[in-house]
């Protein structure tokens, strides 16, 4: 019981200050940016945790670049795309660099 109490106060601890945070630093957040940019600061937070390495970080970017190159497709057909190249760049550079290590490149 103890080890999941640990756990427990230490998750509500971490939630409730970042909650406070939140409440306290949307006051200097213009309103005329809604919830677009909460969205956009929720995407930017998995970013860097997930960026855990150079290529996982290069394949986002390519997937960012794409997605600001392609913009002006009907549908927001933009972030399917982008979507795609981060994963094709992604995928591309693991085979390669698998490749490369094997003495195949």
């Amino acid at each position: 019981m103890a080890y999941f109490l640990g756990g427990a106060v230490v998750n509500w601890t971490g939630w409730s200050l970042a909650a406070l945070a939140g409440v306290w630093g949307a006051a200097w957040i213009p309103e005329k940016w809604g919830l677009s940019f909460a969205g956009v600061l929720a995407l930017l937070a998995l970013l860097v945790n997930l960026s855990k390495d150079r290529r996982t970080f290069v394949a986002a970017l390519a997937a960012g670049v794409a997605a600001t190159a392609l913009y002006g497709l009907p549908f927001k057909l933009y972030i399917v795309a982008a979507v795609a190249v981060g994963v094709a760049w992604g995928l591309s550079t693991d085979a390669w660099l698998r490749a490369r290590d094997e003495g195949d490149v």
